[in-house]
């Protein structure tokens, strides 16, 4: 029924079942369609957008990958410097360089990556070569730097157990003042008392009594004591490695190290004095490299004597 606005009759009409049927139909029809494509252009939309992310993105990243190729190209240059500087020290401590081929650290052969393999490479082969150029290279310089690192630590070692065999060499007169030789080493020498020709296993140096008498390397004390003989007063310091030092004729009481103690090269062990067989003061000093009597001038790295 509709009633007019002017109040004129009222007007009746009458639709079939089957026409407000088929009105429905067509309503619910055209509302699916308009869904549908309203549906699909959102959709398109929203990839269009992620698109232009995607390719946003992937300038990004070939922008990010170029930085870090040009750090890598500075990493590289550190490394070749470090390497340079590991010549230098593997040289200090008596080690051989690292061979070039070791150098280079690098991979290859069967069964070595290859870029076909990465799941990039069938989506963007471009940026596949760039991402794995930029991989291997940085493995490359992680395992020269890993390298290094080790060949570093074997120097250090090395050069720790040399500056500990340094320590240990005797290399200086233990006469700390003025003195000088008054008999050197010999196989034969005529004794200036007994007046019998037998070896003189070390040197004599003549100072005054009560000159100081220092270590000539580090090393641990084995006896300080008076030997009742001929030596008097005497110290003997192991070195390890087969060397010891003996200083003789020490004066009575001036001892100051006792067995067992570890002393430093320049540390005092006592005084000069004319304990034992002697004819004046001074100190008796031996080197010994695995039992059998060396020169001591030989061990004289800089020369204190005065002849």
């Amino acid at each position: 029924m509709v009633v007019p606005d002017d109040h004129s009759g009222v007007r009746q009409y009458r639709l079939s079942n089957r026409l407000v049927g088929t009105g429905l139909s067509f309503g619910v029809l055209a509302f699916i369609v308009m869904v549908s494509l309203s549906a699909g252009f959102f959709v398109k939309e929203d990839r269009r957008m992620d698109a232009e992310r995607l390719a946003r993105a992937n300038q990004l990243l070939v922008t990010e990958i170029a930085g870090i190729r040009a750090n890598l190209d500075a990493l590289e240059g550190s490394l070749a410097h470090l390497s340079r500087k590991d010549e230098h020290y593997r040289l200090l401590a008596n080690l051989e360089p690292l061979d070039e081929d070791v150098k280079l650290a690098g991979v290859g052969g069967p069964g070595s990556r290859t870029v076909e393999a990465n799941p990039l490479w069938q989506v963007d082969r471009s940026l596949a070569d760039m991402t794995f150029g930029t991989a291997e290279d940085l493995g490359a310089l992680i395992r020269r730097a890993q390298l290094l690192s080790s060949s570093w630590d074997e120097a250090s070692d090395a050069m720790s157990t040399q500056v500990d065999i340094w320590e240990r060499t005797p290399s200086i007169t233990p006469v700390a003042g003025q003195s000088w030789l008054s008999s050197r080493f010999s196989r034969n020498r005529l004794h200036p008392i007994l007046n019998v020709a037998r070896p003189h296993k070390g040197i004599d140096v003549v100072a005054r009594r009560g000159t100081p008498v220092v270590a000539s390397a580090k090393g641990t004390v084995i006896y300080a004591a008076n030997t009742g003989g001929d030596y008097g007063y005497m110290v003997d310091i192991d070195h390890g490695r087969g060397v010891v030092t003996r200083y003789a004729h020490l004066a009575k009481g001036s001892v100051v190290v006792k067995r067992g103690d570890v002393v430093e090269r320049w540390q005092k062990l006592a005084e000069v004095g004319s304990t034992g067989l002697v004819t004046s003061p001074s100190l008796h000093y031996e080197v010994m490299v695995n039992g059998r009597a060396q020169n001591p001038e030989d061990f004289v790295v800089e020369d204190v004597l005065q002849f």
